[in-house]
């Protein structure tokens, strides 16, 4: 396996965990957000964008190794 190849494999490693970091994040929002911490559930949401930003970024590093 090439260095290119890994490093395509890790970065959609990486995809994914954060895609299952988020679902997690979500609800941990809502379960803040049905007790009533609404700064908290503010929060976690600021973090999921973080980490959806992060993925588009990713993303756009696993196309730009495969041309």
């Amino acid at each position: 396996m090439t260095d290119k190849d890994k490093l395509t494999h890790i970065l959609h490693h990486w995809i994914e965990h954060n895609e299952a970091h988020i679902e997690e994040y979500r609800k941990w929002a809502m379960t803040a957000e049905k007790e009533g911490l609404k700064e908290v559930n503010k929060n976690i949401m600021e973090a999921i964008k973080g980490v959806e930003e992060a993925n588009a970024s990713l993303t756009k590093a696993m196309k730009a190794v495969k041309h």
